[in-house]
């Protein structure tokens, strides 16, 4: 009997992880952005106070950088948390965009924020709660594990006979 093999990563969690770090590395780099520019930004008088800005900045890559290690691992309850967050997240940013930015063009770009946030989530949920997708965090359908994953037959014994054979 030859041992299970780990099953693969299907390809919309693949795009699903890469996503999540991706968010994770731009709120990074805003952290950063904003605290190069942190004194120019305070002689301006901008509001918030950057330091509050950079402050969420850094928590939602720590929250995004979080979300990409537990998929990588494989823990099912990213199928629930990554949509949610990602719905969360996108209010954050729709909220900056809508009620930070001093002039209209900016403001304006709610809609498309909107549209891009929406097909993020729909297909990070689909992504992450397909069939496929379940064989990879070796879930059934209903949620819970599957019965009929056979563990490595050497790591119990059973082939122990063909194993002193061969040697």
């Amino acid at each position: 009997m030859k041992p299970t093999a780990p099953a693969r990563r299907a390809w919309p969690v693949t795009i699903t992880l890469w996503g999540v770090f991706l968010i994770g590395v731009w709120n990074a780099g805003r952290a950063y952005a904003l605290w190069q520019q942190a004194d120019l930004l305070r002689e301006l008088g901008a509001r918030p106070n950057p330091t509050i800005l950079i402050g969420l900045a850094i928590i939602w890559a720590l929250i995004w950088f979080g979300w990409g290690v537990m998929l990588w691992q494989k823990r099912p309850f990213t199928c629930y948390t990554i949509p949610a967050t990602l719905i969360i997240y996108a209010l954050y940013e729709i909220s900056l965009l809508t009620w930070l930015a001093a002039t209209p063009p900016p403001q304006q770009g709610w809609r498309f924020h909107t549209l891009l946030f929406t097909i993020m989530t729909l297909f990070s949920m689909w992504s992450l709660n397909n069939p496929t997708a379940l064989i990879y965090y070796r879930l059934t359908e209903d949620g819970g594990p599957q019965t009929d994953v056979r563990p490595p037959s050497s790591v119990f014994g059973h082939n122990r006979k063909e194993k002193d054979e061969h040697e």
